[in-house]
């Protein structure tokens, strides 16, 4: 007794369909992995963005800082 999978696939010309399937899984999986691998790639630039644009916010309070801490000085100096 034939299996009705089997009988339905052979009727249907169904090894073509599980290739086409196989196909369309395939170039699914390479999608997701490019997707993936881009996102990677975008995920560690943000994250080097953050920290440098931390740092640069940092150096830059310490700019003002010394600006003023200067100021102080040139003030104290003047009323010598």
């Amino acid at each position: 007794m034939e299996d009705y999978y089997e009988r339905r696939r052979r009727e249907e010309g169904g090894e073509e369909r599980e290739e086409r399937r196989g196909r369309k899984q395939e170039e699914g999986n390479e999608e997701r992995r490019r997707r993936r691998r881009r996102n990677r790639r975008e995920g560690g630039r943000e994250e080097r963005e953050e920290k440098e644009g931390g740092k640069r916010k940092e150096e830059e309070k310490r700019g003002r800082k010394n600006e003023e801490g200067g100021e102080k000085e040139e003030e104290k100096e003047e009323e010598k």
